[in-house]
């Protein structure tokens, strides 16, 4: 496994978001330290505090128009080296994860037997990856700690713009490792969760781009709009790319927020060696929350006893 290099940082650098809005480059610094974000928030220090609103505002208007926010190296490279040291070292002990193997719905769900087969709703998509769960991470695991942090929350819910975020219930996509192998990728589909947090930690020899369509269905639209989402699909599916981003610019240490319950997405078939490797934050809106039987089945391998 190829893994980051190790470069002198402080232990949680200044992050540079690049914000475009009217066409005007803004570039703001968050300066969100993991040891210091909560006493910068209710800091005396009223500047510290503007900064920071200002920045995470600015996040939020992004998401709110793109879809996604891209804060750069908001991991150091050591964290990144850890994280990726910790995927190895499960990988040797034997805790290789779920090789996912499947095919599944755009939705994530079962197919609707009242639509016909090619109808965008029951079109199959292929996907593959490895997952290594929550389940399988130790209790001093770096993600798991990660994924526990209450400044993370926090910067999450601010970037959102929702009132209350929670982490997830679910003992098995809480937090977990993505790989990549030659050959895999994620087919065209919605995410389940409103929104998701995804850390980078190493990028594939070749292949493995992210692309999606923003804003391809209205959760709460009204039904006779569903059939304009419908030809918005069918035309995805059907290799139209009218509207897709590729997205650049990604690199080891970068946070991605991305809106994608909303947003139509996939990731291109791995070409090259090293595998993409990223690590995912499940959070929600509601307390309690667990991802469904179907896609915990199809994607961990998993089942939760009793529901």
């Amino acid at each position: 496994m190829k893994m980051i290099s190790s470069g002198k940082r402080a232990s949680f650098p200044k992050v540079l978001a690049h914000v475009i809005h009217r066409k005007l480059k803004l570039a703001l610094i968050l300066s969100i330290y993991f040891d210091r974000f909560e006493s910068l928030e209710h800091s005396k220090d009223s500047r510290s505090s503007m900064d920071i609103d200002l920045a995470l505002e600015s996040c939020h208007s992004t998401i709110e128009k793109d879809g996604w926010v891209h804060i750069p190296k908001f991991i150091p490279s050591h964290q990144v080296e850890s994280m990726l040291s910790e995927v190895e070292s499960l990988q040797l002990s034997g805790k290789t994860g779920f090789n996912s193997f499947d095919s599944h719905t755009v939705y994530q769900e079962e197919i609707d037997d009242l639509l016909p087969p090619d109808h965008p709703r029951n079109q199959l998509q292929q996907s593959s990856k490895t997952i290594i769960d929550l389940m399988e991470l130790s209790e001093n695991s770096t993600l798991r700690s990660t994924y526990m942090r209450s400044d993370i929350l926090e910067l999450v819910k601010r970037c959102t713009g929702l009132t209350e975020v929670f982490l997830s219930a679910c003992p098995y996509n809480a937090a977990y490792y993505n790989i990549y192998n030659v050959g895999d990728g994620l087919g065209w589909h919605f995410d389940r969760s409103a929104f998701g947090v995804n850390l980078v930690l190493q990028l594939p020899g070749g292949g493995g781009n992210f692309d999606y369509h923003h804003q391809t269905r209205y959760i709460s639209s009204p039904s006779s709009l569903h059939s304009l989402e419908y030809d918005t699909i069918r035309n995805i599916l059907q290799g139209n790319l009218s509207g897709v981003v590729t997205v650049d610019g990604i690199q080891p240490g970068s946070l991605i927020i991305f809106a994608g319950l909303q947003s139509l997405h996939r990731v291109t078939t791995i070409t090259e060696t090293p595998p993409r490797i990223n690590a995912i934050l499940t959070y929600e809106t509601m307390p309690g929350q667990k991802l469904n039987d179907y896609s915990l089945q199809k994607f961990f391998g998993r089942h939760i006893p009793g529901e």
